[in-house]
């Protein structure tokens, strides 16, 4: 195991661009928990969920426009604009919220800092992949990746709620400015490991035609599929937290939210160090299948302190689920495009995060947090569905083509009393004519 990841860090700078990019994303996993903690304080878990579901949202333009600019003109432009961009806004709802302004200005403000949160877990899959093209080598990277993202989903809402409850609401918040900007310019300094610029059309550079295509119509099932993986994360987020509150123990829902991620950070560093003989597709059906029937465990979790064990077990699904899919987006794109084409698949998993978010909002307040808990299965087994209905239906559909085909030469081959003489030549006939 030491060994295959020895291996992907072998190419100088890569572990530097990978441990900036950790410290890059720490907001993702803080600045949406931090909201709710402080927007729920008076139970009312709809403006919390509607917020961070504005906030991802538009993570979800501007993940995708970072991307495409990252693939035409380098990632250290696009990185230390959206430093500058995130610092600012994140501030100034810091700002706001400790003014108690209105919730329309903290809306704006939320489109504006998911817009520019920086994309570094897409920019280093980016790098890893032009490292390593393909192979092993490239899957152990993408697994880390994945390990790098538990460990911030890990530690990020155990310092969030130990913050916000014991010190100050607004400290999370505060900490997400820091590690954010931070990170974005210590990995915009990593010019080396930079992937090749997509070139621009224009005086000395090859016509716009010429640049590869992304190929959507091949990623729209895995867009598909990322949409409703993300809602399950969104579901379990905002329903831990209101779960954890109706029990007198809001203090250990980020403990609770650590534990899905400690199971998946263990799955993580499993898989990296695994050779795989399945596709990336089979995998993809195989690891959202399993997610999706692991989720059935929640709503039948008899009480909170049993939460993190149950946690657990969903998140050794989730890792898997993750970098099955990078690597099926990543086989089914080229090289130049594949930031943009990894934004745009980061773009629906936050897509499905913002729903789930906001809905389970709305059914924390309208039927209470346990029965809100059904969303969470209920998306997880939309996941499965949406992996195992394609090969399904390929398979009824050959099926009926060979039953079909078979169909004229049984009935030719069965004798009919009925028929005149002479219907066999006719037919016959007909059948050579055709």
């Amino acid at each position: 195991m030491r060994n295959r990841y020895r291996a992907a860090f072998e190419p100088p700078g890569s572990l530097f661009f990978s441990l900036s990019g950790l410290l890059a994303r720490l907001p993702v996993a803080m600045i949406g928990l931090a909201l709710v903690l402080v927007l729920s304080a008076d139970g009312n878990y709809t403006r919390a969920g509607t917020l961070v579901g504005v906030l991802a949202l538009a993570s979800c333009v501007g993940g995708p426009a970072q991307g495409r600019v990252a693939d035409r003109f380098g990632q250290a432009r696009i990185l230390l604009l959206t430093a500058a961009a995130f610092g600012l806004s994140l501030t100034a709802m810091i700002l706001t919220l400790h003014a108690h302004g209105s919730f329309g200005l903290l809306i704006v403000l939320a489109a504006v800092v998911g817009a520019a949160s920086p994309t570094t877990g897409t920019l280093a899959r980016s790098r890893w992949s032009g490292l390593h093209p393909a192979g092993d080598r490239l899957q152990t990277a993408f697994a880390v990746e994945s390990v790098f993202d538990e460990v911030v989903f890990v530690t990020g809402p155990v310092l969030t709620t130990v913050l916000a409850t014991q010190v100050n609401a607004l400290l999370p918040l505060v900490i997400a400015v820091v590690t954010g900007v931070a990170g974005s310019v210590l990995m915009a300094l990593a010019r080396t490991t930079e992937p090749h610029r997509d070139p621009v059309s224009g005086p000395g550079g090859a016509p716009a035609a010429a640049r590869p295509k992304v190929g959507w119509a091949g990623l729209a099932p895995l867009l598909l599929v990322q949409l409703t993986v993300g809602s399950i994360f969104g579901g379990i987020d905002v329903v831990t937290v209101a779960a954890a509150s109706a029990a007198g123990e809001r203090g250990t829902s980020g403990l609770i939210l650590a534990c899905f991620s400690g199971g998946s950070l263990v799955a993580g560093v499993v898989v990296g160090a695994m050779r795989w003989r399945m596709s990336p597709m089979r995998r993809v059906r195989v690891c959202v299948s399993l997610l999706g029937l692991a989720t059935l465990l929640l709503p039948f979790v008899p009480n909170v302190r049993l939460l993190p064990i149950a946690g657990f077990l969903v998140g050794v699904t989730v890792s898997p689920s993750l970098v099955a899919l990078a690597a099926a987006v990543q086989a089914r794109t080229q090289a130049a495009r594949f930031t943009e084409a990894m934004a745009v698949s980061t773009a629906f998993l936050v897509a499905g995060f913002s729903l789930g978010s906001a809905s389970a909002g709305h059914l924390v307040d309208a039927v209470g947090p346990h029965r809100a808990f059904w969303q969470v299965p209920a998306a997880g087994l939309a996941a499965a569905t949406v992996v195992l209905l394609p090969p399904v239906l390929r398979r009824i559909r050959r099926l009926t083509r060979d039953h079909d085909a078979a169909a004229p030469e049984q009935h030719a081959s069965e004798p009919t009393g009925a028929e005149p003489t002479g219907a066999e030549p006719s037919r016959e006939l007909s059948r050579l004519g055709s």
